[in-house]
C-alpha cells in the first residue's frame, strides 16, 4: 500500500520491487494508492514509534551511523522487531 507520495511513483522503486520475488520469494500481487498522508496499516504506527525512538536516542547524545545503532535505539520498545534484509 502507498500513501500516494511522489517517492512511490519512482521508476527506481518499481525496478527494485520487480526483483522482490527473485530476491525474497515475495510476490507483489497488487499496488494500492491511498490518500496522501493517511495511516494505512499497523506498519505506519510501528514506523512512527521507531522513528520517535531514534530521534530521542540522538537527542540524548548518541549517534546513529550503522544499523546496530538503530537496534540499540529501539531495544526498549515492546512488540517491535527489527531485521536487516540483504539480497543474495
Amino acid at each position: 500500500m502507498s500513501d500516494n507520495g511522489a517517492h512511490y511513483h519512482s521508476s527506481e522503486l518499481m525496478a527494485i520491487i520487480a526483483h522482490w520475488n527473485e530476491w525474497y520469494q515475495s510476490e507483489v500481487c497488487d499496488w494500492q494508492f491511498l490518500e496522501p498522508g493517511e495511516a494505512k496499516t499497523i506498519i505506519d504506527s510501528h514506523h512512527a514509534t521507531i522513528a520517535h525512538s531514534i530521534r530521542r536516542y540522538v537527542r540524548i547524545g548518541y549517534d546513529v551511523c550503522e544499523g546496530k545503532d538503530i537496534v540499540e535505539a529501539a531495544k526498549h520498545l515492546s512488540s517491535i522487531s527489527l531485521a536487516n534484509l540483504e539480497p543474495d
